[in-house]
């Protein structure tokens, strides 16, 4: 019975440390990103005109100042550091760990989605902005995955579907980035924010943190 228990507390520790080092991510992560533009977005301008030399005519794409300093998504990634304190106080909240755990991944992955503040950028009919999540952004998804980790491995009446949330993500936020770094920027994905293709990946990025709240809550009725 002691080498069980021994083995029980050992693998305890292991997932608090796995939660502690996600959420601490997710905060650290959240801030720098908050304040640092170059590490949140690039930007994607496509000119649909029979306008004659660069940088009309053809997409290209804009990375921003690496320089400290407040940018159109700052709030997002604070709603995400916020997710990351959520995460740390349930490390430490065992009778409430489940539900602040989910709040901490639904504050975290829906303020990834939220809009842009204040974007004074100015646009014409022939003109498209597209903005695209850069390496803050992973760095905060590496949080939340390793948060949601922590939250549902020890935990029994997991449902299976709820481990697509991680992968769903991935997938979702990784396209765009994936496609700018091949230099492929198709008309059909930077052309129109509202097309078909854009509104699949927006689902995607509600779904996934919906799927894992899902887990977190199933599993803590069994915790």
């Amino acid at each position: 019975m002691g080498i069980t228990r021994q083995l029980s507390v050992m693998k305890l520790t292991r997932l608090k440390v796995l939660l502690f080092t996600g959420s601490f991510l997710t905060l650290v992560a959240g801030l720098l990103t908050a304040f640092v533009p170059g590490l949140a977005f690039a930007t994607v301008s496509s000119y649909f005109a029979d306008l004659p030399a660069p940088p009309y005519g053809l997409p290209f794409v804009s990375f921003q100042s690496l320089d400290f300093g407040t940018h159109i998504y700052t709030a997002r990634f604070i709603f995400a550091a916020i997710g990351g304190l959520l995460g740390l106080v349930s490390v430490v909240w065992k009778s409430k760990q489940t539900l602040i755990g989910a709040g901490a991944l639904a504050t975290t992955g829906f303020g990834l989605i939220s809009p842009a503040y204040g974007d004074m950028r100015a646009t014409f009919p022939e003109m498209q902005l597209f903005d695209v999540p850069w390496t803050g952004t992973f760095l905060v998804l590496a949080g939340l995955s390793l948060m949601f980790l922590g939250l549902i491995v020890r935990r029994s009446g997991v449902p299976r579907w709820s481990f697509l949330g991680v992968p769903v993500l991935l997938l979702a936020y990784a396209t765009y980035p994936i496609l700018v770094l091949a230099n492929f920027l198709p008309w059909f994905v930077f052309g129109n924010v509202t097309n078909p293709f854009n509104m699949l990946m927006a689902l995607l990025m509600i779904v996934g943190p919906l799927l894992m709240m899902w887990g977190v809550l199933k599993g803590g009725e069994n915790f």
